[in-house]
């Protein structure tokens, strides 16, 4: 089984797209001083710190459950991969939180190379969220419940209808809305590249997975289904779409700081 041209043409021309992102955001990240990921306008430091932590205890919770349950074989899902993500980031960004409160190893060069870091992670994962959200309730559910086979509807609707699922597919756009709401993060047009490289990997991954097993990991997937690149196509728009997203919330949050600001200031006069 071959994967189809037009299919081969998307991917590649995504890679271009991520790489020359990448490049400049590299280029950004060696110049630039890093936002401050432990800064919040709108709370203390060690709240931020506790909200980071209440999310890394439910993330990791929800992801060990899932394992012990499923086995390694969860981790051949999109979602899974986003998940542990969507983990790391909390984890990560929880130690820049206690390490900016104790002042503990706060060299000069760590706190630099953790903040891009989780800069990177954090617009990667927040757009990932975006487009795994999506196409699960607005695509890959409405597939599965037509299932002619009822066993089958039977099995996908206990996945898909349980609080793992819940979890990866609702509650984990809640948990980075919280961080959008509560951080101070930027927009950062160029981090578009990490969401690229990101999404691109998993990709190949899909692809050697069907070529390996001669079928897809997900439905909408399918290349061998007529008109195959419109959905790889409309995947790659929805990500685009993703990150947009993001980026206005930041921007709006951002325009509510200054707006709170300019308040404050035109009380004290």
């Amino acid at each position: 089984m071959t994967i189809p041209t037009s299919i081969i043409v998307i991917q590649l021309a995504a890679w271009v797209q991520t790489t020359t992102f990448l490049i400049v955001w590299l280029r950004k990240a060696r110049k630039a001083s890093p936002p401050d990921v432990t800064a919040s306008a709108s709370v203390s430091q060690r709240t931020l710190l506790v909200y980071r932590l209440a999310c890394l205890g439910y993330a990791l919770f929800i992801g060990i459950r899932q394992y012990l349950d499923r086995g390694s074989i969860a981790f051949v899902y999109y979602t899974v991969w986003n998940w542990w993500l969507l983990t790391a980031y909390f984890a990560l960004a929880a130690l820049a939180s206690w390490l900016a409160i104790s002042r503990k190893g706060w060299s000069s060069a760590k706190p630099r190379t953790l903040h891009w870091v989780l800069v990177a992670i954090f617009h990667t994962e927040a757009s990932a969220i975006v487009v795994v959200d999506t196409i699960t309730w607005l695509v890959l559910v409405p597939m599965l419940m037509a299932d002619p086979d009822p066993a089958r509807r039977a099995m996908w609707a206990s996945r898909l209808f349980c609080l793992e699922s819940y979890s990866q597919h609702g509650i984990n756009a809640l948990m980075m809305a919280g961080e959008i709401a509560l951080g101070c993060l930027p927009p950062d047009l160029w981090a578009a590249g990490g969401q690229g490289a990101w999404a691109g990997v998993y990709g190949v991954w899909a692809a050697v997975f069907f070529l390996r097993h001669g079928r897809p990991i997900y439905p909408f997937m399918d290349v061998k289904r007529p008109h195959a690149w419109v959905g790889f196509l409309a995947m790659f728009c929805l990500a685009w779409a993703g990150f947009g997203l993001v980026q206005g919330g930041l921007a709006l949050r951002m325009r509510a700081e200054r707006r709170s600001v300019a308040l404050a200031a035109r009380k004290v006069e």
